[in-house]
């Protein structure tokens, strides 16, 4: 099997370790935060999509990944989400990009995955870069664990095992 068939592999079963927890959250907890300052429910899966379709746009070139980290580190996330209040719309979103994700994973080859660019540490190859947004996600799939925690919701390991 190609690195690329594998990565393609790999992102598939990151999110659905993630779909499986996301499925515990209840629709009236949408805006729930532990504390302010914090992302909602809500807010934690609109973030997961507008991430993987920020990343989409490095995977093809047309964003710079330096630039975009650089941005990110300056950017308000409660305030770039925005508010949340329909947990099936954000799910429904989150599925259509990762749709997205997987159809361009398609096209990818081991070349293009070699592909080097420029990022805040230094330079790093687009498979690396496929493999943050991968480790991205599990952080916040753990964060939302705990969140479900918090509020006594029953719910998968975050590690699908």
């Amino acid at each position: 099997m190609l690195t690329a068939e594998r990565l393609r592999a790999h992102v598939q079963s990151v999110r659905a370790r993630t779909l499986a927890v996301l499925q515990h959250i209840p629709p009236d907890r949408v805006k729930w935060r532990p504390v302010e300052g914090m992302l909602t429910l809500g807010q934690l899966v609109r973030h997961l999509a507008q991430a993987e379709m920020m990343w989409q746009e490095v995977v093809k070139g047309h964003w710079d990944l330096k630039q975009l980290l650089a941005m990110r580190r300056d950017l308000d996330l409660i305030e770039a989400t925005g508010p949340i209040e329909n947990l099936m719309a954000e799910l429904t979103l989150l599925e259509v990009t990762h749709r997205q994700t997987l159809e361009l994973l398609a096209t990818l080859t081991d070349k293009d995955l070699a592909r080097s660019m420029n990022g805040l540490a230094g330079r790093v190859t687009l498979y690396e870069v496929i493999l943050g947004l991968c480790e991205h996600e599990a952080h916040h799939r753990g964060q939302i664990v705990a969140y479900l925690r918090m509020l006594g919701v029953k719910h998968p390991s975050p590690w699908g095992f």
